[in-house]
């Protein structure tokens, strides 16, 4: 996971199998946990959730 506050936090290289997982680029947001755990739709946990792409936003990164 990478910490955007910790100037000494790397992450792994992107590589082309990343669409099967990608897990490993993930950037802490302050999702927590055990209030995932209890209540997933809980509206202050959800504004820390990674988003997915839009079909739009993934074809305009590819060039499209």
């Amino acid at each position: 996971m990478v910490y955007p506050n910790n100037p000494q936090s790397v992450t792994r290289t992107l590589s082309a199998r990343y669409y099967k997982d990608g897990a490993e680029i993930l950037i802490d947001r302050g999702w927590d946990m055990a209030t995932g755990e209890k209540d997933f739709d809980d509206p202050l946990n959800q504004q820390h959730r990674p988003r997915r792409l839009t079909p739009r936003e993934c074809a305009r990164l590819m060039g499209f």
